[in-house]
């Protein structure tokens, strides 16, 4: 966008020079990890598909022992046009090493567990009053399998890895999701506050005849501090969240806390894997050049005792503590990738995480 001022001493013409970007883009990488070898990935992109901005996203992984995908198309709630809703249609694929069991809950064959799902959904948008609101119904059918890829029920005590007790568990899911969002930047906010709700229902059929209702609340303060002086914008921001599953609960359904979006300083899962959590998190984001920004912060987890609840016990096999706490500093860089996220996390057992990720914790 080019701006341009003309006019004399008693009026003023502003004058928007705007040119569009591409809206269509193809892009291709790979990558290599231990467990899918090396990862070959195209990915394509339209986010004005039939000229009236709806978007179409797909990303494909192919690798010798897997193909993954995921597929989503978005069609916003328009308010010009309030009687239609806006909708998601959503199809994916995924295969990933388990984040509730890890090596210490090992196959018959030595294995570490693999987490394999294929599902797809449709969600429908529409603000009611001042909250943004979705009706959602999905389907997924997970898998518990070797590195090979064979269907595996149990690890090698014998204990079951899924619901059904075969090793494949099927779970629909009628889900209802309501957000009051009073941030001032959706994206890098520095006052307001959002608060989100949900519940999700799932409908006994298929293998596992699973019956749960999960509950989640979340919500995020941002306030506006001056510690020094600075041109740019310091920030002191509160995270407070709490979710249970009420009914039958699949290992893999637990909530697992640790990692970059959980207790900083642990693994991903390493705190606990529970029915239940609270999550708190306190973080305070200042400036340090014009584009990079610095982050002092802590975080605190706990499953609440529901450890032993969940089928299998995993968090008591692998020693989890069920809660913990880690503190420590990060760096915020503006990127033409966007915010780029770097924590270094110190945990309650003295050990010390590097995190990385993209946008804001919260």
């Amino acid at each position: 966008m080019n701006v341009a001022l003309e006019g004399d001493a008693t009026k003023l013409d502003l004058v928007y020079e705007l040119k569009e970007t591409g809206a269509r883009g193809v892009n291709l990488g790979g990558s290599y990890n231990a467990d899918q070898g090396l990862v070959g990935t195209i990915s394509y992109q339209d986010q004005n598909v039939g000229g009236i901005n709806d978007t179409l996203a797909a990303n494909v992984g192919v690798s010798s022992r897997d193909l993954q995908f995921n597929t989503k198309f978005i069609s916003p709630y328009r308010p010009t046009n309030s009687d239609r809703l806006g909708y998601t249609v959503n199809g994916f694929r995924s295969r990933e090493l388990s984040e509730t069991f890890d090596d210490k809950i090992k196959l018959a064959n030595g294995d570490k567990v693999r987490e394999g799902q294929i599902g797809t959904g449709i969600s429908f948008q529409r603000p009611i009053d001042d909250w943004n609101t979705s009706l959602g119904f999905n389907y997924t059918r997970t898998s518990i399998r070797d590195r090979q890829g064979n269907i595996t029920p149990t690890d090698a005590q014998g204990n079951p890895l899924s619901a059904s007790g075969t090793g494949i568990d099927d779970l629909t899911i009628v889900s209802f999701n309501a957000t009051k969002d009073q941030r001032d930047n959706p994206i890098n906010p520095t006052q307001g506050s959002i608060l989100s709700l949900s519940t999700e229902q799932s409908v006994p059929l298929g293998q596992g005849n699973i019956s749960l209702n999960r509950l989640k609340a979340n919500y995020s303060q941002y306030l506006p501090v001056q510690l020094f002086n600075s041109k740019q914008p310091q920030v002191f921001a509160v995270n407070v969240q709490a979710g249970t599953v009420i009914g039958n609960l699949p290992p893999y359904e637990s909530f697992n806390l640790g990692g970059s979006n959980s207790v900083r300083g642990y693994d991903s899962g390493e705190v606990g894997s529970g029915r239940s959590y609270v999550l708190a998190s306190a973080e305070y984001r200042f400036p340090v050049l014009p584009i990079v920004g610095g982050v002092l912060f802590a975080d605190f987890a706990s499953d609440l005792g529901s450890g032993d609840t969940v089928l299998g016990n995993p968090a008591g096999v692998r020693g989890k503590p069920g809660y913990g706490y880690g503190y420590g500093a990060g760096v915020r860089v503006n990127s033409p990738l966007g915010l780029i996220r770097a924590d270094y996390g110190i945990n309650d057992q003295g050990e010390s995480k590097v995190h990385l990720g993209i946008g804001q914790r919260f």
